[in-house]
């Protein structure tokens, strides 16, 4: 790629973050006081700023590694390759804040179709390995050797996937986190499950039942147990109802996370 192509792929990435929030102050009907919408208006900007700035940092980063004239192509082509990876990190949350400002409260449209679930699993997981070779974690999942197949609304249940891994490695220590995905089905056949386990932070059972609300992101750094905002574990949550199932956690803090999504086969 050309110095042309690096500098466009780098604004189309300042382009989708700047669409991300106005997306959300255009789209979200909360009825408040002016001062609280005021004041929500601030707390909310300042998460975009902050959600904002890993994925721009690892593109701007990338792009400035790549544009070196002394970087054979083989590593160029790495380098781009993570800035791409920023791009789509930042798409995705763009589809969140749309889907949940359309069908908070009211019905999620899904489009159920024939899924082989172990290979969404795996193409879930592939979306993160370049992250993983940076970060020195792994995601590690055990496929069954057979799986009957389910109905599922595909793109949905992949971005759901997608949201608990991103969630999962965001509070795992670099060099040591590992998350571990396994898929089951109930003995009738008429349930599956998808698991996640993590030896992330971790958190306090008070704080458990919070982490599903919209844009509330719980800080387990935090000694005090500190708020932020999120919409990740929202979508998902929203998603999984839609189809029928729950989403569960159950987490210790400075042992780790367990989410479990239980669907409907059909």
């Amino acid at each position: 790629m050309n110095m042309n192509g690096i500098v466009i792929a780098f604004l189309i990435s300042l382009f989708l973050n700047a669409v991300l929030i106005i997306v959300y102050f255009r789209t979200k009907n909360l009825i408040l006081s002016e001062k609280e919408k005021t004041e929500n208006q601030k707390k909310y900007l300042e998460m975009f700023v902050h959600d904002m700035k890993n994925p721009l940092s690892a593109v701007k980063s990338a792009l400035e590694i790549a544009r070196d004239e002394e970087i054979n192509e083989r590593e160029r082509k790495k380098y781009l390759n993570i800035a791409l990876d920023s791009v789509n990190r930042v798409f995705t949350m763009i589809l969140n804040a749309l889907d949940i400002a359309k069908y908070s409260g009211k019905t999620f449209k899904i489009n159920k179709q024939p899924v082989d679930l172990p290979n969404l699993v795996e193409e879930a997981r592939e979306t993160f390995q370049i992250a993983l070779e940076l970060e020195k974690k792994e995601i590690v999942f055990y496929p069954p050797q057979s799986f009957d197949t389910v109905y599922i609304d595909r793109e949905i249940i992949k971005r759901v996937l997608e949201n608990l891994i991103a969630n999962s490695l965001k509070y795992t220590e670099k060099g040591k986190g590992r998350i571990e995905i396994s898929v089951s089905m109930n003995k009738d056949k008429k349930f599956f499950e998808i698991k996640l386990i993590d030896n992330g932070q971790g958190m306090e059972e008070v704080d458990l039942e919070k982490i599903f609300e919209e844009f509330v992101q719980l800080n387990p750094v935090s000694s005090r147990n500190e708020l932020n905002k999120g919409i990740g574990l929202a979508f998902c949550k929203l998603a999984v109802e839609a189809h029928g199932g729950e989403i569960i956690v159950n987490s210790k803090k400075g042992v780790g996370t367990v989410f479990i999504v239980r669907l409907p086969v059909k």
